[in-house]
């Protein structure tokens, strides 16, 4: 008896298999990002305003390249410090002398990304507060939590279903869904460490009305470290690595190192497991820094694609950042 499945369930099907491979695959329902580094923000709500600028950061990422409906994320993030101002000295109504602004302890951000995974589209829109004390004169440990509003949209246009499914009429099915982030972090003038906690309400995914099946977003764990080496003629070094698992215990880790001439140009390699390298390039010119990730899949995907690249684009304000004594680190 052959058992026929009604078109709804082929795309529930297909779902299914969808989060079963990330699970396997990335270990986590979350975009992945190369250059994680030179952007904590969106990984950890805790770095918004930590560094005492406001950052603007565009990240392009294109899996697979070559591949029809690749997986393609693309995020754009804002963070700023509320610093407390000191006051306005006018000298006979001509000259103004504007003193640099004091510690502040609040930071702000917002995060709004796309990822297209096949069939699947997942739209995410984060709204962060962080608290920030400083520990010792050039130490600071921050606290953030993110306000999430994710949209998972299954786009059933190209389908071409045998039966009719009320479902379908609209080419479209979609559902909102609500939750929070957590994270904390550790900077001082040469090192940093994060943790960070996604999906904390773990809410259940349903397409559909009718739809008996329930698909649970997994709470996500991140914990991410470096440490910079000064070194000679204006070198430094930067060993880091990040570590991502779920509740189920399915690893991924990120482990690296990259060298930088003057902060101004930087390059590195780091490898994923899953078999994957990363190569890295970056430049600044004055308050823009650009970035570049080429990850070169070590297994056959890599025969019938172009790798997956990685474009960042940040744009940094920081006029009285160095005036600073409690961040030296940029």
């Amino acid at each position: 008896m052959i058992h026929k499945y009604r078109p709804l369930h082929i795309v529930l099907l297909l779902i299914v298999a969808f989060f079963l491979w990330v699970e396997k695959a990335a270990a986590q329902q979350v975009p992945i990002y190369s250059q994680y580094m030179f952007n904590k923000f969106i990984l950890n709500p805790a770095v918004a305003g930590s560094e005492g600028y406001t950052a603007y950061n565009v990240t392009s990422r294109i899996q697979w390249l070559g591949f029809k409906d690749a997986p393609i994320t693309n995020a754009i993030s804002a963070q700023t410090r509320l610093l407390k101002s000191k006051m306005l000295i006018r000298f006979n109504k001509k000259r103004v002398l504007y003193q640099a602004p004091e510690y502040g302890t609040v930071g702000l951000g917002v995060h709004l990304y796309k990822d297209h995974r096949g069939l699947l589209d997942q739209t995410g829109l984060q709204f962060t507060y962080a608290y920030h004390e400083r520990v010792e004169l050039k130490e600071q440990l921050s606290f953030g939590l993110s306000l999430s509003i994710t949209q998972f949209k299954v786009n059933t246009s190209d389908l071409k279903p045998f039966e009719t499914d009320g479902y379908l009429n609209s080419g479209k099915l979609a559902v909102v869904i609500p939750d929070f982030n957590f994270g904390m972090y550790y900077t001082s003038p040469y090192s940093y460490l994060g943790f960070s906690a996604s999906q904390l309400l773990q809410s259940a995914v349903r397409f559909g009305s009718n739809v008996d099946q329930n698909f649970k977003l997994n709470r996500n764990y991140n914990l991410m470290g470096g440490y910079r080496f000064m070194l000679k003629y204006g070198f430094s070094m930067e060993p880091s690595f990040q570590i991502k698992t779920t509740e189920q215990l399915f690893f991924q880790v990120d482990a690296g190192c990259r060298l930088y001439y003057k902060k101004d140009f930087w390059g590195g390699v780091a490898f994923r497991t899953g078999n994957a390298l990363i190569f890295t390039l970056g430049a600044k010119y004055k308050n823009l820094y650009f970035g570049y990730a080429y990850d070169y899949s070590m297994n056959s995907m890599q025969t019938y694609s172009l790798g997956t690249n990685e474009l960042i684009i940040s744009l940094k304000f920081a006029e009285y950042v160095r005036k600073y004594k409690w961040i030296e680190r940029f």
